[in-house]
């Protein structure tokens, strides 16, 4: 007998894929069962008898007897974490199950049909938790998850969008176990995920940057005033692209602003390799290999071995001229994109000495940071007691910011202790932004995703501070300070 694909259409004529079809009605069938309790009851209603009794015993033996896996890692995912779910829930009604059960199918279906690719189970494990806690009013966050299951937030937030994103577009089946979570009348998508508006709008202005300065080398101009009025015409007619040929490395652009976009891992290589052949030096394309990579290491080596390529793409001459200028000149933001995104792995990898040195040589190529790296730069000098340079990093960077100002307050508490000097501190650090120690005592929640905007001392802004310094915070040497601040000044 023929085996139908589960993408292939089914074959009793419904015109639906065989898997939003008859596969679920023959996986019930094998299990038993003649209803379909893929579907949670909604809190009121009636009980059903039979399968929804279903208890952890025999989710393990669905798990690892009766479901087929298209990789052992996806099996051993669940396999680990239903068990912590029911303990830390105490899920042991069932409705409870049944929502287990719901999870574990889904998990199933998204993980045979996109393979996923992880380093570290914690992701996907996070992402599930963080659903099924909201699910059941337990309030959480994505940093809290990302913590507790041992992944950076990107990581946990990465999984947790494509798995999203797949439950949305699943949810037209009515079999699907939780389609209320994208009606009308059910969950709110927005407090789940966010969208991607502002990246958008910075990498269309980023575009038109490649557009003008190749407009302008066409040109062979007289005068800077002639130079001038041209860029101003540029900007004032708004033009794209399609001004200029379509040349490889707009063409490379273009895939890979596509794939920036893409949840399916699988179309997102694809477009990331075409746009690698027609530009092997867009350092964008190996962001995208080592976000889709196997393992740590390999995602490690993907980027070493881009960063390289890129490196002999530009020339030493290039880097000797433009060192300092870097960012400015658009054609070195992917660049620094790609060694910014190596300052994380390394990070996950537990090398913040070789995270510094990464971030130093930004700033030596950007002085003017217009990543922001060097907030990252004092974390680490302060995670790991070099005093000296990270007062010398906030000399070369005298502002007022938020970041800035509570990370003088940890420096002169880590070096002296409770001083004259940290009343003031923390007087500044109160002007710059009066929200954040609301989050720092835990008087408020951080929300399940960062602000796409922030502004000088709104709060957005403490909200972002905390979430990114949150292993300097929250750690046991910084407990007397915590409580201080919450005294006030005495």
């Amino acid at each position: 007998m023929k085996t139908i694909g589960r993408n292939e259409l089914c074959p009793c004529g419904s015109g639906k894929k065989y898997k939003s079809c008859c596969l679920n009605q023959e996986k019930r069938t094998n299990l038993g069962s003649q209803e379909d309790n893929r579907v949670i009851p909604f809190p009121g209603a009636a009980k059903g008898s039979g399968q929804e009794d279903l208890n952890l015993k025999e989710l393990r033996s669905l798990i690892n007897q009766e479901l087929e896996w298209r990789a052992d890692a996806h099996r051993e995912l669940v396999d680990k974490l239903l068990p912590q779910l029911v303990r830390e829930y105490r899920l042991k009604d069932a409705e409870s199950i049944s929502l287990l059960r719901s999870f574990l199918m889904i998990w199933n279906d998204y993980s045979n049909e996109m393979n996923p690719k992880f380093r570290k189970p914690g992701g996907y494990a996070g992402a599930m938790e963080y659903l099924m806690a909201n699910l059941l009013g337990v309030p959480s966050t994505q940093s809290e998850m990302a913590a507790k299951h041992q992944v950076s937030v990107t990581t946990l937030g990465n999984a947790f969008a494509k798995l999203y994103d797949y439950m949305a577009e699943a949810a037209i089946d009515q079999n699907n176990p939780l389609s209320f979570m994208f009606s009308e009348s059910g969950g709110n998508e927005a407090s789940f995920y966010p969208g991607d508006q502002a990246f958008d709008v910075r990498r269309e202005m980023e575009e038109q940057m490649f557009v003008l300065n190749e407009l302008v080398n066409q040109q062979n101009f007289q005068s800077q005033e002639e130079l001038e009025n041209f860029i101003h015409a540029f900007m004032q007619n708004d033009h794209t692209q399609q001004d200029l040929p379509k040349n490889d490395a707009a063409q490379a652009r273009e895939l890979l602003l596509h794939a920036e976009r893409e949840r399916n891992p699988v179309k997102r290589l694809q477009l990331a390799r075409q746009a690698n052949k027609l530009d092997p030096g867009n350092a964008d394309a190996y962001e995208i290999f080592a976000q889709e990579a196997n393992t740590l290491n390999e995602a490690l080596t993907i980027v070493r071995n881009g960063l390289e390529t890129v490196e002999n793409s530009f020339g030493a001459s290039y880097f000797a001229e433009n060192k300092g200028h870097f960012w400015g000149l658009v054609e070195t933001r992917p660049y620094m994109r790609l060694k910014h995104y190596y300052m994380f792995l390394l990070r996950e990898n537990g090398d913040d000495t070789a995270a510094i040195r990464e971030a130093e040589e930004m700033l030596e190529l950007c002085p003017n940071d217009n990543i922001g790296v060097r907030y990252e730069l004092l974390m680490l000098y302060l995670l790991h007691g070099d005093f000296n340079a990270a007062r010398r990093l906030m000399e070369t960077y005298p502002e007022n910011s938020a970041s800035l100002m509570y990370d003088r307050m940890v420096l002169e508490y880590l070096q002296h202790g409770i001083t004259p000097k940290l009343y003031s501190y923390k007087e500044a650090a109160l002007q710059a932004n009066a929200f954040v120690p609301a989050y720092l005592y835990g008087k408020k929640k951080l929300p399940r995703h960062s602000p796409e905007y922030i502004g000088f001392g709104d709060e957005n802004e403490a909200i972002e501070y905390v979430a990114s310094h949150s292993e300097l915070w929250f750690r046991p040497e910084m407990v007397s300070l915590v409580k201080w601040m919450m005294k006030g000044k005495h």
